[in-house]
């Protein structure tokens, strides 16, 4: 998981760099924010993607779909790098 992490992070920290060069993001600590954002993504997947939630989408029990949980958490990425649009 940690090597993961790490992969994640190098990778954004290229992705926030190039969003910056090209006027898309505003961002003053590129590492530490993709830092935050793989974390945060990692964490927010623990419930969604979770044995439970997925049998009790499978159930049909009300839950979030997993489309609705990709688009906040897109959403909530986008913010974090001050994006000049969000979906």
């Amino acid at each position: 998981m940690l090597k993961r992490q790490v992969m994640g992070q190098m990778h954004g920290v290229a992705v926030i760099a190039e969003g910056i060069a090209d006027g898309s993001f505003q961002v003053e600590n590129i590492p530490l924010t993709s830092a935050c954002v793989v974390g945060a993504v990692a964490e927010s997947l623990v419930g969604p993607l979770s044995p439970q939630a997925r049998a009790d989408r499978e159930s049909g029990l009300p839950s979030e779909t997993l489309e609705a949980v990709t688009l906040a958490i897109v959403r909530f990425c986008l913010r974090a790098i001050n994006a000049k649009e969000v979906p």
